[in-house]
């Protein structure tokens, strides 16, 4: 994601909920994401390493109630903050992971070399780009 001189950029997607127009319980599924969205929640994801999707969490009072996560996490979030773009849509997003993980599953194994293995994915992952397309600015 780094081409030439300039500040690095990372995907960030982080947890993030959403009603279906056309599901059975929205009062229900609206009250979970109100559940999922408040700050006790996100003090909870972070404790299992997902990143809060709330800048308004960068305070030093939340950090230091937070003392058994490592300083340098609270640096990746502001860093994901300043720099952090959504992930692009990919078509073929669930065969992309598939591919990745059958690449990582080979090497786990023993099966290949890691370096063998990563070229196989690559061949996957742009087969897959080329029949479904992506979106990296949406």
């Amino acid at each position: 994601m780094v081409k030439g001189k300039q500040q690095a950029q990372i995907f960030h997607g982080g947890p993030a909920w959403s009603v279906v127009a056309a599901g059975k319980h929205p009062d229900a599924a609206w009250q979970l994401i109100r559940h999922y969205t408040t700050k006790e929640a996100f003090q909870a994801q972070l404790q299992l390493w997902m990143m809060p999707a709330r800048k308004s969490l960068d305070t030093d009072a939340f950090w230091a109630a937070n003392k058994n996560v490592p300083p340098e996490t609270r640096l990746a979030f502001q860093q994901a903050a300043k720099t952090g773009r959504a992930t692009p849509r990919v078509a073929k997003f669930r065969e992309m992971g598939q591919a990745i993980n059958a690449a990582v599953g080979k090497f786990m194994r023993d099966e290949a070399s890691v370096a063998a293995a990563t070229q196989e994915a690559a061949r996957e992952l742009d087969r897959l780009l080329a029949e479904g397309g992506a979106d990296p600015v949406k």
